[in-house]
């Protein structure tokens, strides 16, 4: 009875969760499972209203896990899943994927692909958030400024947990990608990477 009890629990926790986070700019097939307060950046009302700002896209492939509590993750979750996609912007999400408390920022495309596992604590983004000249950086119309370059990351890919997956890069189908890595360049499919900045430690088929 109580199993039967914590399980309707969770699947209204569920329901109410990916109604909130995601009515605004999800596209979805069936079989999410959200475990855990999720968040979606959604522009304020006032600044759709009168700047014409909207939110970006994301779209989830079917059967997708998100993993937010501590109970959910083998090595704990230090953050609910945080998604923020700019104006313009996709997030895309392919079939049987699971994310445990991660960020994912898109300002262009973040592309993630069937079977991919993203540990507990990644960031995933496809800019450089802030302009690196100093003297960018402080202009008022420094956002203009920002580097950005989509990732795609490959099908049945493993990202190690508290790994960063930086603009521009690729991520090859079969890679798996060490925790902590700093993921900086383009990752071959079936390789091993770990390090800051990561780099190929071995194929996974020698």
């Amino acid at each position: 009875m109580n199993k039967l009890f914590y399980d309707v629990f969770a699947l209204l926790k569920s329901l109410v969760y990916r109604y909130n986070a995601f009515r605004s700019c999800l596209k979805y097939k069936s079989g999410m499972k959200i475990r855990g307060r999720i968040r979606v950046y959604r522009p304020p009302f006032l600044k759709r209203l009168f700047l014409g700002v909207k939110s970006g896209r994301i779209v989830i492939g079917k059967d997708f896990a998100c993993n937010n509590t501590l109970a959910s993750n083998s090595i704990g979750c230090f953050q609910p899943c945080f998604f923020n996609v700019d104006d313009g912007a996709e997030l895309i999400i392919g079939d049987n994927v699971g994310i445990s408390g991660s960020t994912i920022r898109a300002a262009v495309r973040v592309i993630i692909g069937d079977n991919t596992m993203i540990g507990s604590g990644c960031l995933i983004m496809d800019s450089d958030a802030h302009p690196i000249k100093v003297e960018e950086r402080n202009r008022v119309d420094a956002q203009k400024f920002i580097a950005k370059k989509p990732v795609v990351i490959g099908r049945n890919v493993f990202i190690g947990g508290k790994s960063i997956i930086l603009k521009g890069v690729t991520i090859g189908d079969g890679a798996v990608i060490g925790a902590g890595a700093v993921v900086t360049k383009d990752v071959p499919a079936n390789a091993i990477v770990a390090g800051n900045p990561a780099r190929v430690i071995k194929m996974i088929d020698q």
